[in-house]
């Protein structure tokens, strides 16, 4: 799946992997299943409005970036940024 791949981007070595994991778990069940139907099901209310989502970008941008944008944001929240800034690496 694509989607989670998206998400990956925005919280990538933010998260630990089995916390990232639970995350994908828990947003696939609660947020992409749902809205997924709302597009494609035969009673879905989005689809009931008109809209047409043949490729799938719909579900998949759209979900995709408001969970990486909510993730990120309740990383920051958590962790006050108390990192010391990051040096380049110059080699040779």
């Amino acid at each position: 799946m694509i989607t989670p791949a998206l998400i990956t981007g925005a919280i990538a070595e933010r998260f630990k992997f089995k916390t990232y994991l639970v995350f994908l778990v828990l947003w696939a069940t609660f947020v992409y299943d749902p809205l997924a139907h709302w597009v494609w099901g035969t009673g879905g209310w989005i689809r009931n409005l008109g809209a047409l989502d043949f490729a799938g970008g719909l579900v998949v941008h759209i979900s995709s970036g408001i969970a990486a944008l909510v993730a990120a944001l309740v990383v920051v929240r958590e962790k006050v940024m108390v990192m010391s800034p990051c040096l380049p690496i110059i080699s040779p």
